[in-house]
């Protein structure tokens, strides 16, 4: 039987960029729903949901300028 995250890894394989983004964006959704619309950001949603639905490990913070939001590693 195979783990979820070989599930998914397997699944992203066989999707379009835009594909992978609905997926990012309707888990950033339910995360926002978990947290009952309080304390946190839709970007730090986001970043959360991109992280697991890519499996990407480590830290990935969000700036906030004056001119906009910046990713930073």
């Amino acid at each position: 039987m195979a783990t979820h995250a070989t599930k998914t890894t397997s699944t992203l394989l066989d999707l379009s960029e835009p594909e992978k983004q609905q997926k990012i964006a309707a888990l950033a959704y339910n995360f926002w729903l978990a947290r009952a619309f309080r304390r946190g950001s839709p970007e730090k949603d986001w970043l959360r949901a991109d992280r697991e639905i890519r499996g990407k490990s480590g830290t990935v913070r969000l700036r906030r300028t004056a001119v906009g939001n910046f990713l930073v590693s």
